[in-house]
């Protein structure tokens, strides 16, 4: 049996793929000291650049506990809160603007930061407040034939697209840039689709977090090694897309259930799902600007906007990279691989081989990379029955601060 996975590439498409036939491989393997101090930000903050106008996972090995920081559930929870509100002040300027501040601290207060698995000393402030950036909830969607009469989609302008049980919705990322995530219902299954530009991950998972009833999720405002964290409206629980689970809260520890999400041009969106839908991007109910990126170049500088704890210059910081983690019985490893290296092949598959040794037991795990056209993602998969792989895109500095151990392959010549 095969166990695969999607992630899409699509914005790494600047022509036709070439192939090559026999491909050798150059892995390099970084280990950060876990003690290595946060690399601070760079450039101005967040409020200036982006505060918007009005498959079951086994459990972690201890490899995994070290790299997630996992934290002892007996510290004081609320003291550390108290003094990350304290931080957070300044951070924001609410120590300026007094006004500010009691805002801040009610939607602080709002959230579940008990049993946490990450240290709340370095969760940092985004500039804004719980839902000062607002996910949309069941957003209207008409049919490509409607858009195409009067909307000014151009055929390269990226999508998230989500495709179950035959029904596929497009998101335009310019509604993602202000937005991050859309709470939907996509062939009869409760949905939470979500682009991150910060970090540059996408991800739909299940809304049914808490029992049966879907709940929705939003956006709190804080970051996490430069990646955004969502909370379900259920249990005020906090989840990190770049961990898979949730990280705080009554649900702690749970996984996320994911679906297939692809990044893909509107072309490739119309021609793949002639009979599909997209977000109607007139009447999302809330009055931005959404010809104007919120970001601006963020993606093509090497500016961080927030600290990271493990930094690795073996790739660009922004470079998009598939990121796996592979686990076999109690052990796992991480693997990055930069998309445009997998997309310049001339062979639609390329496998790989990657060795952990335990003792004397030794095992290989082969993981297949298929470039799929002309849609534009990449299918991982194993051909290994124990094996299961739990899967990232995004950019290079945020894969390597969450995988201080990872492995990454530099060359497929």
């Amino acid at each position: 049996m095969k166990k695969v996975f999607y992630i899409a590439p699509a914005l790494f498409f600047t022509s036709a793929l070439s192939y090559a036939d026999d491909v050798s491989v150059t892995e390099k393997v970084i280990d950060m000291e876990l003690n290595q101090p946060h690399v601070e930000a760079e450039g101005e903050s967040l409020v200036t650049h982006v505060r918007p106008a009005s498959a079951t996972i086994p459990p972690e090995t201890p490899m995994e506990v070290e790299q997630a920081d996992i934290i002892d559930d007996d510290r004081d929870v609320e003291a550390e809160l108290a003094e990350r509100v304290k931080e957070i002040k300044i951070e924001t300027g609410a120590d300026h603007d007094p006004s500010n501040y009691p805002k801040f601290v009610a939607s602080m207060m709002t959230l579940d930061f008990e049993h946490n698995l990450i240290p709340i000393e370095k969760i940092v402030n985004g500039g804004v407040v719980v839902d000062e950036i607002p996910t949309l909830v069941n957003p209207l969607l008409i049919p490509i034939s409607e858009a195409e009469e009067y909307l000014d989609f151009t055929d390269n302008e990226y999508m998230a697209v989500v495709e179950i049980n035959g029904a596929a919705r497009a998101y335009p990322l310019r509604i993602l840039n202000w937005h991050q995530g859309v709470n939907d219902d996509v062939g009869g299954q409760p949905i939470f689709v979500s682009y991150d530009p910060v970090s540059g991950n996408i991800i739909a998972i299940d809304r049914r977090v808490a029992g049966e009833k879907p709940t929705t999720f939003g956006v709190t405002g804080q970051v996490y090694n430069s990646a955004s964290l969502y909370y379900d409206r259920a249990t005020k629980s906090l989840w990190s897309a770049f961990l898979n689970k949730a990280v705080t809260g009554e649900l702690s520890g749970q996984k996320m259930q994911n679906y297939k999400a692809v990044l893909t041009t509107w072309k490739s969106f119309k021609e793949t799902y002639p009979e599909g839908q997209v977000l109607d991007i007139m009447n999302t109910g809330y009055d931005r600007n959404y010809r104007q990126n919120p970001y601006g170049d963020y993606a093509k500088t090497d500016q961080m906007l927030f600290p990271v704890a493990y930094p690795a210059d073996i790739l660009p910081r922004k470079e998009y990279v598939v990121g796996v983690k592979i686990f076999k019985e109690d052990r796992v490893i991480s693997v990055a691989v930069p998309v445009n290296l997998l997309l310049e092949q001339d062979k639609e598959e390329v496998t790989l081989a990657f060795a952990q040794a335990d003792g004397y037991d030794v095992f290989n795990i082969p993981v297949t990379f298929k470039v799929k056209k002309p849609f534009g993602y990449i299918e991982v998969e194993s051909t290994d029955d124990e094996v299961i792989l739990e899967k990232h895109l995004g950019f290079w500095f945020v894969w390597s601060a969450f995988n201080p151990k990872t492995r990454v392959i530099t060359t497929l010549d």
